[in-house]
């Protein structure tokens, strides 16, 4: 083989360096010249380096009903350590526009949740429940599906696939979060209130040292269940994901084992 021919070729292991800072050059070329770039540009850019269109599709139903948003925005502490602040969903099932969005209907009314605003495709939804209906969602797990949630959007738009459309569920876990808060803040207050208590009371009896000593073990208490507290917020927040993904597993194949729209 001549040295022509092997400038002429790149290694297997480089390709895939290759073909993504390619797709950064002509993004940037484009952004550079237009501003904008068209999605089936994005699709073909992100198929060269191995993503599929599917994983393209989703993100860019999430980047236009702004749950990427917050990726642009800088965090504080307080988000960064109690994140995901939202979940987002996206499906693209079979049926009508209007089938679908029934059925939608008819499932986040089942979790107790009443419709706000209407934003032309997209729907605002709140959860309005009783007493009684907490009490009854205790015993009865398909309406603990939304659990923790404390706002939905949802949109059901057309595609250019015929008999399909694609489902948004955009989730708050406001709810979720200020009650995993109140448990970290309520257990750090309580534990570390009482050996700090303990400490006090052995500074009085005892060596002064008890009270640094006191303080820091109330410190790492509160360390501790604040921890205890995030991974428990995170862990809900996963099963509510997962609830939610099994609902749009129904949707897309089993849609007659879901209650009828009304």
């Amino acid at each position: 083989m001549s040295s022509d021919e092997k400038r002429d070729e790149v290694p297997t292991g480089d390709v895939e360096i290759v073909l993504r800072r390619a797709a950064e050059i002509q993004a940037k070329t484009a952004t550079e010249a237009q501003g904008r770039i068209r999605d089936r540009d994005v699709v073909q850019l992100a198929e060269e380096i191995g993503i599929s269109q599917n994983a393209v599709d989703r993100a860019l139903v999430e980047l236009r009903s702004g749950a990427l948003e917050r990726q642009r925005q800088p965090q504080s502490l307080g988000e960064r350590l109690w994140s995901p602040p939202e979940l987002v969903s996206v499906r693209v099932v079979p049926g009508t526009t209007e089938e679908v969005d029934g059925r939608l209907r008819e499932f986040l009314s089942g979790q107790h949740f009443t419709i706000q605003r209407h934003f032309g495709d997209e729907l605002l939804w709140k959860r309005s429940r009783t007493t009684w209906d907490a009490l009854r969602s205790l015993f009865d797990a398909s309406e603990q599906t939304l659990e923790g949630c404390s706002n939905v959007s949802s949109s059901v738009i057309p595609t250019d696939d015929d008999g399909k459309v694609r489902v948004v569920l955009r989730m708050e876990l406001g709810e979720l979060r200020n009650a995993s808060k109140a448990n970290a803040l309520a257990g750090s207050v309580t534990l570390g209130g009482l050996v700090l208590g303990v400490s006090a009371l052995a500074a009085v009896f005892g060596p002064l040292a008890w009270l640094p000593l006191g303080a820091a073990a109330a410190a790492g208490i509160s360390y501790g269940v604040t921890r205890k507290a995030r991974s428990s917020y995170r862990a809900a927040a996963e099963q509510l994901e997962q609830n939610v993904e099994g609902f749009l597993d129904r949707l897309e194949h089993d849609p007659k084992s879901l209650p009828p729209a009304r």
